[in-house]
């Protein structure tokens, strides 16, 4: 029992809870309770023994505090504000290619980029096919009005910047102005190419 008590002692202050002798006084009320030699003095010492190492665990263990999604969210951005504070530049979130994503990703994406939306020096820019974004809204919502998927992506989207598509006229400009800048090669032999 001594060699135990010892033990735990060791253990608890490895562990940086410091016992003050507690655990071994403890013991020893205990074992002489298991020996049969416990007298009301022993039984006396033992119930101390418990009521301090109450008193004192009380103060080193606090019950976890269990906070609500809003409130972790808040504690968040507020840590995640100050770093960015301290850094000092704007942090720039690149998002491409979302509309190849399946409806569900997509929207969570979505999400995540809308609890960092307000917060300073944070940019997102978000390059994505319009269709495909609001036909993953209207299946995360289950078909919701044409109204709210506007709305709900105009508040995402704070400055839509919508690319034309090409047309013939771009795409022939697009290969001259390709072919001028590729460089030419110019057989000598069957073997060998000559650049130009």
């Amino acid at each position: 029992m001594r060699a135990l008590s010892l033990a735990l002692e060791g253990g608890a202050l490895t562990l940086g809870m410091p016992t003050f002798g507690v655990i071994t006084k403890g013991f020893q009320g205990l074992s002489n309770v298991v020996f049969g030699d416990a007298g009301a003095d022993e039984l006396k010492q033992l119930q101390d023994a418990g009521n301090e190492i109450q008193d004192k665990a009380s103060g080193l263990l606090k019950p976890e505090q269990v906070k609500a999604p809003p409130e972790e969210i808040d504690a968040f951005r507020s840590e995640f504000g100050e770093v960015l504070e301290s850094v000092g530049k704007t942090l720039v979130v690149f998002i491409d290619n979302l509309d190849r994503c399946l409806p569900k990703n997509a929207i969570e994406t979505l999400e995540a980029v809308r609890l960092f939306l307000f917060m300073p020096q944070t940019a997102f820019i978000v390059a994505a096919d319009e269709d495909m974004i609001r036909h993953s809204v209207s299946q995360h919502f289950n078909n919701p009005t044409q109204g709210h998927v506007t709305d709900y992506l105009d508040k995402l989207i704070q400055v839509p910047i919508r690319a034309p598509r090409a047309g013939i006229q771009e795409i022939r400009a697009y290969l001259f102005c390709f072919l001028l800048t590729a460089p030419t090669y110019q057989v000598k032999s069957s073997k060998h190419f000559e650049k130009h």
